[in-house]
């Protein structure tokens, strides 16, 4: 079965992006927990606003599948992310598609 979605998705995506989703295949389940949280609560123009500990999001930064939004600014300890941002066919696949 999850063969059959990810062939459905490559074939649907840009080639460039084909590298970006199979980077996300390959991350730990934690870090793919979290990378699905941002993508639904992102919003329309893929921003999403996390609040937690920074170092949990090392590896989507450090992989660039998350990116800060350095214009957003706040005293609080939340951050604004671009989520996917290289990636908008297939960040607008995942949220019409495949997420509840």
């Amino acid at each position: 079965m999850k063969n059959l979605y990810e062939q459905d998705i490559l074939k649907r995506i840009p080639e460039h992006e084909r590298k970006i989703y199979r980077t996300m295949t390959k991350l730990s389940r934690v870090n793919k927990h979290l990378l699905w949280q941002l993508i639904k609560e992102s919003n329309k123009e893929n921003v999403a606003i996390y609040t937690g500990d920074l170092e949990k999001l090392r590896e989507l930064l450090n992989k660039q599948l998350v990116h800060i939004n350095t214009a957003y600014q706040t005293n609080s300890q939340k951050v604004s992310l671009f989520v996917l941002n290289r990636a908008p066919y297939l960040i607008r696949l995942l949220k019409r598609e495949y997420l509840d």
